[in-house]
């Protein structure tokens, strides 16, 4: 059972961050993502980034259901 948490674990981790890499190779910037210019990303507009979606809960500390450029300045740092 350990070993499978383990390696479960590390598909994640990997997983992960290969999709952040992916996100980063790209120059995706906040500007670019924040396709209504109001100076936030929506759930909405970070549909296209798959690891942006998997990190948005956590990366939008003040729970309001969108990411400030300050929360989105986070993103990946939990990855690597």
């Amino acid at each position: 059972m350990k070993k499978v948490l383990l390696l479960s674990s590390l598909m994640l981790a990997a997983t992960t961050s290969f999709a952040f890499d992916q996100v980063a190779s790209a120059n995706v910037t906040f500007k670019s993502i924040d396709m209504n210019a109001d100076g936030f990303i929506s759930s909405e507009e970070a549909v296209s980034y798959d690891a942006l979606v998997g990190q948005f809960n956590s990366l939008d500390t003040d729970q309001d259901g969108m990411l400030s450029e300050d929360e989105f300045s986070q993103f990946g740092e939990t990855t690597n």
